[in-house]
């Protein structure tokens, strides 16, 4: 299957971890094709399972960029985006 993938990483792409394997038993290697296809893909789980590391490694792989941002009670979206402001 081709993914289209970028040729050269930039500082936004993940290190390449030469360990990190994909187990087709898992329902994350769908992300892969999903990818290909540019479709959106839900990771959930436990904390602790790999998503995060998934998702890294998927990107890594393609040099695609990725930054991760963990959500929690003290982010808004006014954090992420900003606030909304007439012209």
């Amino acid at each position: 299957m081709e993914v289209p993938a970028y040729s050269e990483a930039d500082e936004h792409v993940p290190d390449l971890d030469p360990d990190y394997t994909v187990r087709p038993s898992r329902p994350r290697w769908r992300s892969w094709p999903a990818s290909a296809k540019n479709r959106r893909v839900i990771v959930t789980g436990y904390h602790g399972t790999g998503k995060s590391t998934h998702i890294e490694q998927v990107a890594a792989r393609l040099n695609w960029p990725w930054l991760r941002v963990n959500l929690d009670s003290h982010i808004s979206r006014v954090d992420l985006i900003g606030k909304d402001r007439d012209p």
